[in-house]
């Protein structure tokens, strides 16, 4: 538990002092929250290297979406006492977004003219015309977080300078203080020399461009943690002279049974551990009747078999069936003639299957 992974790191946790708004960046979870075994071993490890000439500073967690990764970081930095940010990647990150940002002033009127503008849950639902509205182009592949960076630049290209202000990026302000920063999906940045642009600043004492002028110097116990869902369509290869740059490399993919239902008791409350099991025998079965059959189009993580516990709690055990397909089998693809394939090919019989044997 928690507790106990605190204890371990308690003499680190105690030597660094942080400011109140540092305080504030500090993740709190309960004590009784149980703690991965990757996460022990990215403590332990920066902890004990800390008097290496070269210690272990850049880590490097991917695998499977859902297992976990970024609530772990999290973790990690609740268990060390460090504040911690994250930055989000996509296909139009470029170098720029990890050393600076642009941001609205606070002595101008900037309200008025990004009211003109799509608002974020207009993104978030409508990606390819939003971004229409602000560039002028079709994109049908465009992705929301692409259309986010297009809607920052348009604000600050409809607007005069005074509106908006450059300051350092999060990830450079981690750098700086010592905090912990966690760069996720990082696979899915388009250009791959926006990651080697960033070998110059892996150790400690590495000097940082500030965006109006001067640099910074990487602190010695700035920790960036890097994770990336593997298997996404999105994803692309990452230049293997940016790997070289982690002190080491964790793949998970698969979720052992016993820590999935123990996650997701403490996430939900569920205590039926019978149809539990029976819900994660189903969940199972259907994410291997997708893979035979290559239906690849969506993903089924251990975040839909939590999903899916959820709408029972609230539906009731008689909507079993109907909340498998909204949570689950949904997830999988679009097609209507496919996701009923895998109801009465996979879904039904499974069930049926688990009742026979009670």
């Amino acid at each position: 538990p928690l507790t106990t992974s605190k204890a371990d790191c308690a003499n680190y946790a105690a030597s660094r002092i942080w400011t109140a708004e540092e305080e504030d960046l500090i993740p709190v979870f309960p004590e009784e929250m149980p703690v991965p075994a990757e996460v022990m071993t990215f403590a332990r490890r920066f902890v004990k290297s800390r008097e290496f000439k070269a210690p272990i500073n850049n880590m490097c967690w991917r695998g499977g979406t859902g297992f976990g990764k970024s609530t772990g970081a999290e973790i990690l930095a609740c268990i060390l006492h460090t504040p911690f940010v994250r930055i989000t990647c996509s296909s139009q990150t470029e170098l720029n977004d990890f050393l600076s940002q642009f941001v609205p002033n606070p002595d101008t009127d900037s309200g008025a003219l990004a009211a003109s503008l799509p608002t974020f849950e207009e993104i978030k639902m409508d990606p390819v015309g939003a971004y229409e509205v602000l560039t002028g182009k079709i994109d049908e592949s465009i992705e929301a977080d692409a259309v986010m960076k297009a809607r920052d630049e348009a604000l600050v290209a409809r607007s005069n300078a005074s509106h908006f202000k450059l300051v350092v990026s999060p990830f450079v302000t981690a750098l700086e203080k010592g905090w912990i920063v966690e760069p996720s999906e990082f696979g899915r940045i388009r250009d791959s020399a926006t990651l080697v642009g960033l070998n110059n600043f892996d150790k400690p004492g590495s000097r940082i461009p500030l965006p109006t002028g001067g640099y910074v110097r990487r602190h010695h116990d700035a920790m960036v943690l890097w994770t990336d869902n593997v298997g996404y369509n999105s994803s692309r290869p990452v230049d293997p002279s940016f790997m070289r740059r982690m002190d080491f490399v964790i793949d998970s993919y698969e979720l052992p049974r016993e820590r999935a239902l123990e996650r997701i008791k403490l996430n939900t409350g569920f205590d039926d551990d019978q149809l539990l099991d029976e819900m994660y025998q189903v969940w199972e079965a259907i994410k291997k009747y997708c893979k035979d059959r290559d239906i690849t189009e969506g993903d089924i993580s251990i975040v839909e078999l939590e999903r899916w516990v959820q709408l029972v709690m609230i539906e009731g055990e008689s909507a079993i069936t109907d909340t498998c397909r909204e949570a689950v089998v949904s997830k999988a693809c679009s097609d209507p003639e496919t996701l009923q394939e895998i109801m009465d090919g996979c879904v039904a019989t499974t069930m049926a299957a688990l009742t026979t044997s009670i």
